[in-house]
């Protein structure tokens, strides 16, 4: 049996970026991914375009919110077996210790909240965000995926 990875995807404020990727890891993940998402500071609320890009892809799930790290950052939270942070650089006030002493990964992807810009322009960066965040989901659940052959190689 595959071991089930815990898998908390970090941003500044959770309305977008790092909401998109547990959307994505969710959907390709299947039962060996449990995706979590947090900001360091919450949105009140997930922007409404990623939410429409996410309704368009049919990987909106009613139970996707804007939520803080405080709400997995304490003795009682998850135990996660990694925290990948997304942005042009890790969001600074990430905690420095977590539940189960996860891998700790930065993925340089493109903030889609950042920068003024018109309406359409703004609907390609989300749709680029995605593909990005898509693409690198992918390649992670690979990875773990030869791993998880490699154990059970040496395991036989």
């Amino acid at each position: 049996m595959n071991p089930r990875y815990n898998v908390l995807f970090v941003c500044r404020d959770n309305a977008a970026m790092s909401l998109i990727a547990e959307a994505l890891l969710r959907r390709f993940g299947g039962h060996d991914y449990h995706a979590f998402s947090a900001g360091i500071r919450a949105a009140a609320h997930p922007d409404a375009l990623a939410m429409e890009l996410l309704r368009d892809r049919r990987l909106w799930d009613p139970t996707l919110r804007s939520k803080g790290v405080t709400e997995f950052a304490h003795p009682e939270g998850p135990r996660f077996d990694f925290v990948i942070t997304l942005g042009e650089r890790a969001p600074a006030g990430l905690p420095r210790t977590w539940n189960g002493a996860p891998n700790m990964i930065h993925w340089r992807i493109s903030d889609p909240l950042a920068g003024a810009q018109d309406s359409g322009r703004r609907a390609v960066t989300y749709r680029q965000t995605l593909i990005e965040l898509e693409t690198r989901i992918r390649l992670f659940i690979l990875v773990h995926q030869r791993d998880g052959l490699k154990r059970a190689a040496r395991a036989a």
